[in-house]
């Protein structure tokens, strides 16, 4: 009876064949940052950078924060978000820059 490949591959090795992929390696690879010795009191903004902040909102969360009367909560900012987003997938794209240049050709008669 013939060995199978992976038993005569030599431990601590990892490669890619055709259809597969393997990792004979006894450790798990070092993957991640150890920050277990990280002192959060000093870190600051300018150590990590700062995160990219929206201030200049749409006009639909503007008009739902002015008929609230409130800030829009996160809940209801990724609700409004997925619908939107979700929109961009079922538009037409052959017929929208067609209607675009239609509306404009009107504008541009009247």
């Amino acid at each position: 009876m013939e060995t199978p490949v992976a038993e005569r591959l030599p431990l601590e090795t990892t490669g890619l064949r055709p259809t597969y992929r393997f990792d004979l390696r006894t450790t798990p690879p070092d993957v991640f940052v150890d920050a277990s010795e990280t002192d959060w009191r000093h870190l600051t903004w300018k150590d990590v950078g700062r995160p990219y902040l929206v201030e200049n909102y749409s006009k639909h969360r503007r008009a739902w924060e002015q008929e609230q009367g409130r800030a829009m909560p996160v809940p209801v900012q990724w609700k409004f978000f997925n619908k939107h987003f979700h929109q961009l997938f079922m538009t037409d794209l052959d017929a929208t820059p067609a209607e675009a240049r239609r509306r404009l050709q009107r504008h541009l008669a009247a």
